[in-house]
């Protein structure tokens, strides 16, 4: 009886930090930017590197190259630590096995709610990317002479 009320009492503490993290801004769908100055103007391009940070607690990186191939370039858990800092646990990485088990602290800020500046440190050289939440709008209902889409399949 004990342990239930004392396993109870954990899940009701832990249970919040839980559903805030599930709701947290830095959720979602990340595709990498990065600024292009040649020709003369400057502009921001998109990158083929994503990042997913799940509500579960987990991130994975993955990027597209040569003909459509893509892969998991890095994945591990993360922790929220404040407004602007979060830290990356990996667990995984493709490119270099020595950074596997390591922790990275982040400092993050919002240009917007879809514009996402990270800046952290590697090698004592500060690294700055610069994200833009890939918005997935949810599917019209069918219309004449358009193909069908999720909706469609529904029923």
């Amino acid at each position: 009886m004990k342990l239930r009320y004392l396993l109870s009492l954990c899940l009701l503490a832990f249970m919040p930090m839980a559903i805030l993290a599930q709701q947290h801004p830095l959720m979602g769908l990340w595709q990498m930017q990065m600024q292009d100055g040649r020709h003369g103007k400057m502009k921001t391009i998109d990158v083929p590197v994503w990042k997913s940070i799940e509500g579960d607690g987990t991130f994975f990186n993955f990027m597209i190259k040569d003909r459509g191939h893509s892969f998991i370039s890095q994945s591990g858990t993360y922790a929220i630590r404040s407004d602007s800092t979060y830290a990356e646990q990996i667990l995984e990485h493709a490119f270099d096995p020595s950074l596997v088990g390591t922790v990275t602290m982040l400092t993050y800020s919002f240009i917007n709610p879809n514009m996402l500046i990270v800046s952290f440190d590697m090698k004592g050289k500060t690294v700055y990317e610069m994200w833009r939440r890939v918005v997935v709008d949810k599917p019209r209902k069918k219309e004449e002479g358009r193909a069908p889409d999720f909706d469609d399949f529904d029923d």
